[in-house]
């Protein structure tokens, strides 16, 4: 009942502000981590609550991370401010509206972005983040090779506050719409906020780094 109470909130939550229309979603609840990381053939020490891919939200049940002494009532807090939900919707809604053609830091950024906005909950940034980032080119396919992962999820957030502070909210559903039509995320940047992917990773370092 808690996933399902989560899962129809982070919908009714962002549904309207991307124009998502779905129905019938698959949620798939692992009684284990063992369970859920045998699934993506992660190895066994892997940590991860939840994750999305191709139009199926797969959480780890909240009884395994959420103390047995913890009330029903702040149980459902500690779910929805800290669970997977939200963050694993996100990227369904962003993979429908994009036709799953869309990088991986734009759909990292957006569900921590999406978090943040409507729960305040986000991961501490490293220090340095403009001088140590990735290359924003390896930030899609070579994604989960990266080896410091908190540094290529932060960067993702950044980037996408980035555009929300600098473009305007209303910026990121027109990048979708550019994506969903078949065309890079070059191209995308471009069409939208008048910059290549070189001259927005330049600009996005500047910017990071004022307000670090």
């Amino acid at each position: 009942r808690l996933v399902l109470d989560s899962a129809e909130k982070a919908y009714n939550q962002l549904a309207e502000k991307y124009g998502f229309q779905g129905r019938g979603i698959p949620v798939i609840i692992y009684p284990s981590r063992e369970e859920l990381n045998r699934c993506f053939g992660w190895p066994s020490g892997e940590s991860a609550m939840g994750a999305y891919w191709a139009g199926v939200i797969r959480v780890l049940a909240p009884e395994v991370w959420i103390s047995g002494e913890t009330g029903e009532a702040d149980a459902k807090v500690v779910f929805e401010r800290c669970g997977p939900m939200l963050h694993e919707f996100t990227h369904l809604v962003v993979d429908c509206k994009t036709n799953g053609n869309v990088p991986r830091w734009l759909t990292e950024g957006l569900a921590q972005y999406e978090e943040l906005r409507l729960t305040g909950f986000t991961l501490p940034a490293p220090p340095d983040l403009g001088a140590r980032s990735y290359p924003f080119a390896s930030l899609d396919g070579g994604f989960d090779a990266l080896p410091d992962q908190t540094l290529a999820y932060a960067q993702s957030l950044s980037a996408v506050r980035y555009i929300v502070a600098v473009y305007g909210e209303e910026s990121i559903g027109k990048i979708l719409v550019a994506l969903a039509s078949g065309g890079d995320i070059d191209a995308a940047l471009f069409g939208v906020l008048g910059v290549r992917l070189d001259g927005f990773e330049n600009s996005w370092k500047k910017w990071v780094m004022q307000i670090d």
